[in-house]
């Protein structure tokens, strides 16, 4: 029996919002004989008996939980923990329990899945195959690479990532890298050791937050100084697979606000998740730009254009 195996890495306080994700995968991904891989830090016993009732309906997936505290390896905090970097670490650990992966799909806790995925069986070029990252920052001048990727969905080929002992390039490469000077070190990580070894998956399997929020000349000033095409996000835009719904200076869907373009679909997922899910408030600056879209989106657009000089100078006086 040929399986899809699918990886999450959260910690107890994204349980909910990890929960929306595999409900979306559950019922949307078009997936059969999913095997349910999940990384948990500082889960309670309650908390993980919770993720295994949820799961127990679906009669396509079988779950597996791992304790991060159990893997045996210490794997690099970023943001006050290890679930973040997991992704670097875990397909190791899966190839050592189940012999017969060929694939692993690795999900952001804040990916919802809006879409068939059984088209990603077409890409197994590569060691791994993941969208480029379209967001505001031009990561790829960052690392000096003309393409950067973003680690939210990785499509890794199993074969070739045991073959090639990536895991272990890994671990030397952190080993003998600043890893504490890394902008975003799962990320970071990924595009420079598999620099040139990484292949493009249309937009459409991690939707971003600029790509679904800018629209008709927005767009196309987003695209013009950008990675992607402006008839790529267009496509992408109204046919995503996946969103990923983080949001531009961190203004999520599960907070209240007027400008993330994912709150609808997050919310409607969420309800079925935890009815009695609260929206969290924001303050200060945040919470005047979430509140006036027009706003928000010529600040964004700024922020494209502008040099960083200038933009920070002119962030400072915003946040006063």
């Amino acid at each position: 029996m040929k399986y899809h195996d699918i990886l999450y890495a959260s910690d107890n306080k994204f349980a909910d919002i990890m929960l929306c994700s595999v409900n979306s995968l559950l019922q949307n991904s078009g997936l059969q004989n999913i095997r349910l891989h999940i990384v948990c830090e500082n889960f309670s016993a309650a908390e993980c008996r919770r993720l295994v009732d949820f799961v127990k309906p679906h009669a396509q997936a079988e779950l597996f939980l791992y304790p991060i505290e159990d893997f045996g390896v210490a794997i690099p905090e970023w943001k006050g923990g290890q679930a973040n970097n997991a992704r670097l670490f875990y397909p190791q650990k899966l190839a050592e329990k189940f012999k017969d992966i060929d694939n692993l799909l690795y999900l952001d806790s804040d990916t919802v899945i809006c879409g068939d995925l059984s088209g990603l069986t077409a890409y197994r070029e590569n060691i791994l195959c993941a969208c480029l990252d379209a967001g505001i920052f031009d990561s790829s001048k960052r690392i000096k690479s003309d393409k950067y990727f973003n680690a939210g969905v990785l499509y890794i080929n199993m074969r070739k990532w045991l073959d090639q002992e990536i895991t272990e390039k890994i671990k030397r490469f952190l080993l003998s890298s600043d890893q504490y000077s890394l902008l975003c070190p799962d990320q970071d990580t990924l595009n420079l050791v598999l620099k040139g070894q990484i292949s493009q998956l249309p937009l459409r399997y991690n939707l971003n937050f600029e790509s679904a929020f800018f629209k008709g000349l927005y767009a196309r000033l987003f695209c013009l100084k950008g990675r992607i095409s402006y008839q790529e996000l267009q496509e992408a835009a109204a046919d995503p697979l996946i969103c990923h719904t983080y949001g531009g200076n961190d203004i999520k869907p599960w907070h209240e606000n007027k400008i993330n373009p994912f709150n609808k679909i997050f919310r409607e997922n969420m309800a079925k998740v935890n009815p009695d899910f609260r929206l969290q408030p924001l303050k200060g600056h945040l919470a005047f730009m979430a509140s006036h879209p027009f706003i928000y989106k010529n600040y964004r657009i700024l922020r494209r254009y502008l040099p960083d000089t200038v933009f920070k100078e002119t962030f400072k006086l915003i946040k006063k």
